[in-house]
């Protein structure tokens, strides 16, 4: 017992006398959850406040003395805890007169007049001339006093979800309702996002993150061991002896990593993105990944894949280099890891205004991922990624030469 219990003081020594092994191995990592996590929680909040601090206008058919008292409460409930909103309430003549007939926005089986009038709400949705429409019946507020639960009042709210604003207005909106005594109302609630809007509002939510997820979590242990691992193996010397130029190895030494890192992050990347059709269907939503992508935007993610792997190796061959063990360039590596899934969280939410932040290495490429995704990105924006991450990477390269042209470097323990 005895022996087995000195193996087992010796192996926990190895960790709890080396105060970097106890940095990596038990503070690092739930730091970088908290770090995460809290980032997102409160740039969201902020979206959120972002958000309510805007002004709205909404189309009113058929006005409601009801709905306008309920908002007026609603909104002073609001404001009781320091929140407004910013509702302007426009009426507006449309051949959305009485929700009782039903009116049929189905692009097969609908008629011309009723296509016309659906793509007249949309197009003033995206345009943002309006973020919302309300519809209610004519006799909305008689039949909420008549207080009849057989013969409801009808009230119809469109809108679409997959725009920020929008989604805004809508979910304010049904929540003033629900307070209008919910059992004499049927509510029509009409969301005008397309199978398309849908898949690309939400890959452009998560794929620049879990790209620098798994990229970083592919190669950082491959890349801790590309140059740290010579040293601690003791095989530094025997590679140096080589008769190839010294820049030629770090060359040899990044491609390869390139192409391990890219490898060992498509597998988990691509079964994520397959599987979230699968994860929407259990919330009743249909999802096609597809539907979202066209080839070129395909293309335009590839590329920038490549360009985030290229920057990670890069980063991985500089702390490699510079560490004396493999441990010690995870350690390295890991606040690099925790900064870069920070920056990619805050460019999913970021609101964009120039093209400075494309110069912001890692954060350049997850806008710019959301960009292409959303077919948002501009000329200017891709061109300021793709020529500062190439130069980061050419500038890491430069470096890493120079840092294993160094004995010093090369041979401290």
């Amino acid at each position: 017992m005895n022996k087995i219990f000195n193996l087992v003081k010796k192996e926990l020594d190895k960790i709890f006398k080396n105060p970097r092994a106890i940095l990596s191995t038990f503070i690092l990592p739930g730091l970088l959850i908290f770090i995460i996590y809290t980032v997102m929680g409160n740039v969201m909040a902020t979206q959120q406040d972002d958000l309510s601090k805007q002004n709205y206008k909404i189309a009113v058919v058929n006005p409601s003395e009801k709905f306008a008292d309920a908002f007026t409460s609603y909104n002073a409930m609001l404001e009781q805890a320091g929140k407004k909103l910013n509702f302007e309430f426009v009426n507006v003549d449309s051949a959305l007169k009485d929700m009782s007939g039903i009116i049929n926005f189905d692009d097969k089986t609908s008629t011309s007049e009723e296509k016309a009038l659906r793509n007249k709400i949309i197009s003033s949705i995206e345009k943002e001339e309006y973020n919302a429409w309300i519809c209610f019946n004519s006799d909305f507020d008689e039949k909420i006093n008549a207080q009849n639960v057989n013969d409801k009042a009808v009230v119809g709210v469109f809108g679409k979800v997959s725009l920020n604003k929008s989604q805004f207005a809508t979910t304010n909106i049904n929540s003033v309702i629900e307070t209008m005594q919910p059992k004499l109302i049927l509510r029509a609630p009409i969301d005008f996002s397309t199978e398309k809007d849908i898949s690309k509002t939400l890959l452009a939510s998560f794929i620049p993150m879990m790209l620098m997820i798994f990229v970083f979590a592919g190669g950082m242990s491959v890349g801790a061991d590309t140059i740290a691992g010579e040293k601690e193996r003791g095989t530094i010397s025997t590679l140096l002896m080589t008769p190839i130029k010294r820049s030629h190895i770090i060359y040899g030494k990044i491609i390869s990593l390139a192409v391990i890192t890219i490898l060992s992050a498509i597998g988990p990347f691509v079964a994520v993105i397959l599987s979230i059709p699968q994860l929407m269907k259990s919330s009743g939503v249909s999802l096609s990944i597809g539907a979202g992508l066209s080839v070129g935007m395909v293309f335009n993610i590839l590329g920038l894949v490549l360009m985030t792997t290229l920057l990670a190796t890069s980063v991985f061959l500089v702390m490699s280099t510079v560490a004396k063990s493999v441990k010690e360039a995870s350690m390295f590596a890991s606040p690099i890891y925790i900064l870069v899934v920070v920056l990619a969280v805050l460019a999913t939410n970021v609101k964009v205004t120039g093209i400075g932040l494309y110069f912001v290495p890692f954060m350049n490429i997850a806008l710019a991922l959301n960009g292409a995704i959303t077919e948002t990105l501009t000329v200017g924006a891709t061109m300021a990624t793709i020529f500062s991450t190439l130069g980061y990477c050419i500038i890491l390269i430069v470096i890493a030469v120079k840092l294993f042209n160094s004995e010093r470097i090369l041979y401290s323990r």
